[in-house]
């Protein structure tokens, strides 16, 4: 396994880099982005999978009236999970008893 950060092709019609040498390391090439890159991905993705994880918790509260161990049941996860996740988003299983709203399921 070789890794390196430059641009082997270039290099060997520059007359820098051996053409044999690239030929025996040149199997499989893997171009990996800029770590900034990564991180820019990373925390949009974070981003994505936080508003999708509220929202997804808000209808399970909305179809239970507020009762976690339902919505425990119904997302099949553990009521303790559920409960970590809750606290996580700040949402309060008291702001969800009472009736239920439309288009909860």
């Amino acid at each position: 396994m070789a890794a390196t950060n430059q641009n082997l092709e270039k290099l060997v019609i520059e007359d820098c880099f051996r053409e044999d040498l690239l030929y025996r390391l040149n199997t499989i090439t893997i171009t990996i982005p800029p770590s900034i890159t990564r991180f820019q991905f990373n925390e949009m993705r974070n981003a994505v999978v936080q508003d999708f994880e509220r929202k997804y918790l808000h209808r399970l509260m909305l179809a239970t009236h507020g009762n976690v161990t339902k919505a425990a049941h119904l997302a099949c996860k553990e009521r303790r999970c559920l409960c970590k996740l809750l606290k996580k988003h700040g949402i309060n299983r008291e702001d969800y008893l009472g009736e239920p709203q439309q288009g909860a399921r």
